[in-house]
């Protein structure tokens, strides 16, 4: 599972997102998931520890189990971290 915590207004938030929906729709392995910070339940974000946006994390089946994770809209290094959501799938 990919988790992406961004906002609407954050322009790197935009591009990451973007990014992230394409790879998803050419390669559907892996589960998406999009949380914005400013409708989401604050709790939430406290839980992931999230004090920067974009922030992506890739979790193995629980919550509590974070694989890899990044901040900001580095292509490279989501693309690093699909490598290791499908090496786990």
């Amino acid at each position: 599972m990919v988790v992406l915590f961004y906002a609407e207004w954050c322009d790197p938030s935009q591009l990451i997102k973007q990014a992230l929906v394409d790879r998803h729709r050419k390669q559907p392995s892996f589960e998406l998931v999009l949380i914005n910070v400013d409708e989401s339940d604050p709790a939430l974000s406290n839980q992931f520890k999230v004090d920067v946006i974009p922030r992506t994390f890739m979790l193995h089946h629980h919550p509590q189990n974070i694989i890899g994770e990044f901040i900001g809209a580095d292509e490279l290094q989501l693309d690093n971290l699909l490598y290791e959501a499908t090496r786990h799938y």
